[in-house]
């Protein structure tokens, strides 16, 4: 029998629950669960103040017991069906246009739709990073799955971004997709096909809130490993 559990069973030990007893979050295989208060599972854009807006200013650390300025959270998978493969999907395609597969990179770039490149500044306050390098949640440890997962602020709490982990070729992802730069400033802005972005424009505005949809900050980090995952959450060199 397999010991996995699903996020709605584990949801729904805790639902209608004293919200004190499930404010350490609602457990799964793959990490905390997008949830409410009470342990219902919820949308990104439903997570706190809802999804960051482009100019927000950034998160900072305020009090000794908050190490992290943000956390990674997976979403239940029947939440997301309708629009999970196609996240993926392009955040993999995206990356392919400006990463190779030839070493290591960490590399922050604003995807925009045809004609907008030209009218951004990547130099103002605008594009200064969410959460520093000192204060993310997002590590090299984690590990490629088959459930969509986020990075959420603390305090406030926002919602940050897209959080997708992929292996390709003996070279292992990370990448952050958001409204706002989450790590690094962005170096430059890089055009997609119109294709590309017309195909994906639908699921980016109902995730992220946006009226509009022309412009999306992304960073990527990627490491040639010899790692190999297996079951239960460890890795072997």
């Amino acid at each position: 029998m397999s010991n996995e559990v699903s996020c709605d069973s584990v949801a729904r030990r805790v639902n209608g629950e004293n919200p004190l007893d499930v404010l350490v979050g609602v457990s799964t295989p793959y990490g905390p669960l997008l949830t409410d208060d009470y342990g219902w599972s919820i949308r990104f854009a439903e997570y706190g103040d809802g999804p960051c807006r482009f100019g927000d200013r950034p998160i900072q650390v305020m009090k000794p017991y908050e190490w992290l300025a943000d956390r990674v959270y997976v979403f239940d998978d029947e939440a997301v069906a309708p629009f999970k493969d196609d996240v993926a999907r392009f955040v993999v395609e995206a990356c392919r246009c400006f990463v190779g597969g030839d070493g290591d990179h960490d590399r922050s770039v604003v995807l925009c739709r045809e004609g907008v490149a030209e009218q951004l500044d990547l130099s103002s306050d605008a594009f200064t990073p969410m959460v520093g390098s000192d204060g993310n949640a997002v590590s090299f440890s984690y590990q490629p799955c088959d459930r969509l997962r986020c990075v959420c602020s603390t305090n406030p709490q926002k919602g940050l971004g897209v959080f997708h982990v992929w292996t390709e070729r003996g070279t292992t992802y990370q990448a952050v997709l958001g409204p706002c730069a989450y790590e690094r400033r962005p170096e430059k802005a890089l055009t997609l096909p119109d294709e590309l972005w017309s195909r994906n424009e639908s699921w980016m505005r109902d995730f992220f809130e946006q009226e509009t949809s022309d412009f999306l900050c992304l960073g990527v980090v990627s490491r040639r490993t010899n790692i190999r995952f297996v079951e239960g959450g460890g890795a072997m060199v």
